[in-house]
């Protein structure tokens, strides 16, 4: 039987409040790094098909078509400044020089914080590097989440609306190394899925442990309600789920295994993202899926990947670094014949305007949409609650949960 399970992955960096973008040299000094270094010009307040030549310069060309055409439309707002915990700045700074690519591409001697911090355009290897401190932006200590997963068809119709619980926890590279809790068994973090409606998925659930080796493949565990049993399943990366637009390795901008890719660097630039949402719960645009909510100038570092895998979906992926953050702010994907086809936006939220999560003092991933530009598909994620203010018990990662929560 095939289980229907999204793997949200709600990653959480530690930032400031909204403020003014500062300038910054990022190839000067490690702190350097974590500074929004978008400068401000004019930027109109909303890009439509009315004025789409104001999108020029301001957005990839593939987008700018977008909005050229009028089917997307774009609000903006001043660049918000989102620079990681003061930690995490230490423990980079700390451990700076340490981390080592080996010849296969893996990496030894990261501890934590960012594994290289300043990227040389000239490195052959700098594209790695990059898809490296990717992997490895800063992430809370766990997170627990309430959300909907939406399948929009071509029409803009939604054939299917799916309600999930999530938590997820991490523990391996910690800021604080008491946390390290599976540092022993080389787990770098353990999520667990649960489908709460409609009835015909309900009570489908999943347990992965993703390992802190890039060429280990995940743990998954699955809960079979009909059999009421606990199965260890194999999950392919490229698999659709429940036939949409989204990808296993989708999630997150990117989830898959950095190994079975060639990477390479393609540059910095400054381009509008959305991003910072000053909202309670992202939106987006009924019909296509579009983020609805304002966008703004961030300084993003283009990381091309090139499946290996000649059979892949993908002929090549390229992702849209948030410099400062380290995430992936959207993701183009390209067919064999080079076509962009696809765009994979991944949203992120104030604090401020959550409720529960005021004193946190870390953007939440609020979502994510997946779109079809050939279809005009869409898969669209929206979390309606976050919790980070406590640890998820480690004892909730295990198997014994299941038939437990299926009561």
């Amino acid at each position: 039987m095939r289980i229907f399970i999204v793997p949200i992955v709600v990653a959480m960096l530690a930032a400031s409040m909204s403020a003014p973008a500062r300038g910054a040299d990022t190839t000067g000094d490690i702190e350097g790094s974590f500074k929004e270094a978008a400068q401000a010009p004019e930027v109109p307040a909303t890009l439509s098909k009315g004025n789409w030549q104001r999108a020029e310069g301001l957005l990839p060309a593939e987008l700018v078509e977008k909005v050229k055409s009028g089917e997307l439309e774009i609000r903006t707002q001043r660049t918000t400044d989102l620079p990681p915990s003061p930690a995490y700045v230490a423990a980079t700074r700390r451990n700076a020089g340490q981390p080592r690519l080996r010849p296969d591409g893996s990496l030894e001697g990261y501890v934590a914080g960012r594994p290289f911090p300043q990227i040389d355009p000239a490195d052959p290897q700098a594209g790695l590097k990059l898809a490296w401190n990717y992997r490895y932006h800063e992430s809370i200590d766990s997170a627990q989440a309430w959300g909907v997963f939406q399948i929009l068809d071509g029409t803009g119709r939604m054939v299917r609306d799916m309600e999930f619980y999530y938590a997820l926890a991490y523990g391996m590279h910690r800021l604080d190394a008491k946390a390290n809790i599976w540092q022993g068994d080389g787990v770098l973090f353990k999520e667990f899925y649960q489908v709460l409606a409609p009835e015909d998925v309900k009570n489908q659930m999943r347990l992965t442990l993703r390992y802190d080796d890039d060429r280990t493949s995940d743990l998954n565990f699955a809960w079979i309600p009909e059999m009421r049993k606990v199965r260890q399943v194999n999950v392919d990366p490229r698999e659709r789920m429940m036939s949409s637009e989204l990808l296993n390795e989708d999630y997150y901008g990117f989830w898959g295994y950095l190994h079975e890719s060639d990477w390479r660097f393609l540059g910095r630039a400054t381009l509008l993202a959305p991003v910072a949402v000053r909202a309670a719960k992202a939106t987006f645009e009924p019909r296509r899926g579009y983020p609805a909510d304002p966008w703004e100038l961030r300084t993003m570092l283009l990381l091309e990947g090139t499946p290996k895998d000649p059979n892949h979906p993908y002929a090549k992926r390229v992702l849209f670094v948030d410099e400062q953050t380290g995430v992936a702010l959207y993701v183009f994907a390209y067919d064999r014949q080079g076509k962009h086809y696809k765009t994979i936006f991944t949203l992120y939220g104030n604090p401020a305007f959550s409720p529960g999560n005021e004193r946190v003092r870390a953007p939440l991933w609020m979502g994510q949409t997946v779109i079809n530009h050939a279809t005009g598909g869409a898969a669209v994620t929206v979390m309606n609650r976050i919790v980070v203010d406590a640890r998820v018990r480690n004892e909730f990662f295990t198997v014994n949960q299941f038939a437990l929560l299926a009561r």
